[in-house]
């Protein structure tokens, strides 16, 4: 009886300090977010295993930065909203798009390899100032 009660106490523990990065979102507050020239983390996502594989790596590399994405599964955008959305930028089906006060500054800089390892997703990271390296952070002490 002990082992059982020491097990769910576990448990419970293990599941209740795992870290969120992720907020859902929906087109309207994604769109209320853009005029409101936010700057955040967007992953588009599907119900695929290769988008597994991205938002596992994103959530691994905003846990180590502290950082929160939202994110949007392309899956449930209707047609309609998808033309609204396109109107302020494009994206794929499975992609991390960066916004910079409401702007989405290149297509050349969204990640839509699935493949992408943890350290060039936080090395692009710190190109578009998300993070900052362990040199900037030297050279300004």
């Amino acid at each position: 009886m002990k082992r059982i009660i020491l097990t769910f106490i576990l448990m419970f523990l293990l599941v209740g300090c795992s870290v969120v990065n992720y907020n859902k979102i929906n087109c309207d507050k994604l769109i209320k977010k853009l005029e409101n020239k936010e700057t955040f983390i967007l992953l588009v996502y599907n119900d695929s295993d290769e988008s597994k594989l991205l938002e596992n790596t994103l959530s691994k590399v905003l846990e180590d930065n502290d950082l929160e994405a939202y994110t949007i599964n392309s899956n449930s955008i209707s047609e309609e909203k998808e033309n609204e959305l396109r109107k302020y930028f494009s994206y794929e089906n499975i992609s991390i798009i960066f916004f910079k006060d409401g702007v989405d500054p290149s297509k050349l800089s969204h990640i839509t390899d699935t493949n992408i390892t943890g350290d060039r997703l936080e090395k692009h990271l710190i190109n578009l100032g998300f993070i900052q390296s362990d040199d900037t952070e030297k050279t300004s002490e």
